[in-house]
């Protein structure tokens, strides 16, 4: 496929990468130069995170801000690749085909020119988003197809929030729709964000005396053991230990989970994302939740009647949704993962469990899920 020329500039491969880490004026043409020198300018996140092959198809003009825009991204699912050596079951976890659909929408920020509209630095985050996933996808599943519209615009005090919809499919089939909000921010801004409200509700989950040290680290057993059934391996891993299972608590008495990861400066995803503007992959901390829910599961036996069970990597059919009010950064210490199962029940296709999820930054409520869920599902049965 030949990629895409506008105003004499190709979208290649090459300039999908200088996106992430090359010149700005590589990525976009000339209209970006001003970004060449040691001034931020919003980055897609870069290889093992970097989840886009090619540009497709541009409809819209380059450097206009204004709702209509549209893009078409594809992304090559291979068949060996460092996330499926670490989930599970060899399925792309929702993370990454989160960031498969986000990606292009940052890349549909950049191209309509919005870091050019102001004279500061601005930080580019995701807010929030809905959705349904439609389908799994397993090893070298083939060509993903990524359609992205910016549908609204809205620019005041320095600040720029952009909506779009996003569709995913695979050879014609959808395999996720869902609608998002992101944000351009001047640093001020971003430093200042002051987290999600906190009900009393929230904060005994947080704060109530823990009844549980199970190191997921030692890789135990009953988290471990079995080879398609377990939690994922230790670079996708988002959660460190579980230090609170109340099998029967919350509203509906289904049960409540709390976890903890200390954050490492160090850790492979900071460098990923971003280029001059580290910090934790939203993707990411909805991956501590579903791995909390995973947990969840695991510990309550769930499942062991199937043949050959494994997760879903997120459970397909409802709709789910996130909000993200905050940021983990490198200098941040501890994470904490919250959850609320809302749903326990067995359907065609497997046991499922769903909730509503907190993640916590030194105290602070930065991320809320609602409904999201996991499925335990037959395998394939091995000889």
């Amino acid at each position: 496929m030949r990629a895409p020329i506008v105003d004499g500039f190709r979208f290649d491969r090459s300039s999908l990468l200088a996106c992430a880490l090359g010149r700005p004026s590589a990525a976009f043409g000339p209209m970006y130069r001003r970004f060449d020198g040691p001034t931020r300018v919003a980055r897609l996140p870069s290889p093992p995170y970097h989840f886009i092959s090619r540009i497709a198809e541009i409809h819209g003009p380059i450097g206009v801000m204004q709702a209509g825009a549209r893009v078409v991204a594809e992304y090559d699912v291979p068949d060996d690749v460092w996330y499926l050596d670490q989930n599970g079951s060899r399925h792309m976890p929702f993370a990454v085909l989160l960031e498969a659909a986000l990606q292009p929408c940052g890349w549909l920020s950049s191209y309509v020119g919005s870091a050019l509209t102001v004279d500061s630095e601005l930080g580019f985050r995701n807010l929030d988003g809905e959705g349904r996933v439609l389908a799994e996808l397993g090893a070298g599943a083939g060509t993903l197809r990524t359609e992205v519209e910016l549908t609204a615009v809205s620019a005041t005090a320095g600040m720029i929030i952009e909506t779009f919809v996003v569709n995913c499919s695979l050879d014609g089939r959808a395999v996720y729709e869902l609608r998002t909000v992101f944000g351009f921010f001047p640093p001020a801004a971003l430093a200042a964000q002051a987290g999600l409200p906190i009900t009393p509700k929230d904060r005994d989950l947080l704060e109530r005396v823990s009844n549980a040290e199970i190191d997921l680290d030692a890789e135990p057993a009953a988290f471990f053991a079995h080879p398609t059934l377990r939690l994922a391996g230790s670079m996708l891993r988002m959660i460190d230990r579980i230090e609170g299972v109340w099998p029967t608590a919350g509203s509906a008495g289904l049960g409540q989970l709390r976890a903890v990861k200390e954050v490492d400066p160090d850790e492979w995803f900071f460098k990923a994302h971003f280029f001059q503007d580290p910090v934790q992959p939203g993707s990411l901390g909805l991956e501590a939740m579903l791995q909390a829910l995973q947990a969840f599961l695991l510990h309550e036996g769930a499942g062991i009647d199937l043949v050959a069970p494994r997760f879903e990597t997120v459970a397909t059919g409802p709709m789910h949704s996130w909000k993200y009010r905050g940021q983990v950064l490198p200098q941040h210490h501890r994470v904490q993962t919250t959850l609320e199962i809302t749903a326990r029940g067995r359907d065609e296709r497997g046991e499922y469990a769903f909730a509503d999820a907190s993640l916590w930054v030194d105290g602070q409520r930065i991320y809320e899920a609602n409904d999201i869920g996991v499925r335990i599902v037959a395998g394939e049965a091995r000889a």
